[in-house]
């Protein structure tokens, strides 16, 4: 489910997200328990800073990703996997892995599958390659030019 890093082809939740999701966090824990502390918002090895904004972006990339495992989980369970293949399923067509003797998806037919659900693993596939929050920026340039 973790991806690779930043510019990297690979899908899923983006290493450095996580990293600024867990560092947000911890920050925030740290300033609960001392309000007056300074704190070093610094990324890994740069000189880049983590600002509330790339947090509450991180932790939107993060649920948005969790959305669309239970969407398409939940599109498969209506055609005729089970509960554990269509999970498996949505993760590996979410991180853009698909079918694999190594998970135990040697048994799905994708000939059997329903038409909705082979457009929808392919859809997702696409959303999760190009991040759903991409496609609202994009939406957001478009439609909403203030």
């Amino acid at each position: 489910m973790i991806g690779g890093s930043i510019l990297s082809s690979t899908s899923g939740i983006k290493f450095l997200r996580l990293y600024i999701l867990i560092k947000g966090f911890l920050m925030e824990i740290y300033r609960l328990v001392q309000p007056n502390i300074i704190l070093n918002n610094k990324i890994m090895f740069s000189e880049k800073k983590i600002n509330n904004d790339i947090i509450k972006l991180s932790f939107l990339v993060f649920i948005l990703f969790f959305l669309s495992l239970f969407i398409l989980s939940s599109i498969l369970l209506v055609d005729s996997l089970d509960f554990e293949s269509s999970f498996k399923l949505s993760i590996l067509t979410l991180t853009n892995t698909v079918t694999s003797n190594i998970y135990g998806m040697e048994k799905i037919e994708f000939s059997q599958l329903f038409t909705f659900s082979k457009i929808s693993i392919i859809i997702f596939m696409v959303i999760a390659k190009i991040e759903l929050i991409s496609i609202f920026i994009l939406i957001q340039k478009v439609f909403f030019k203030n």
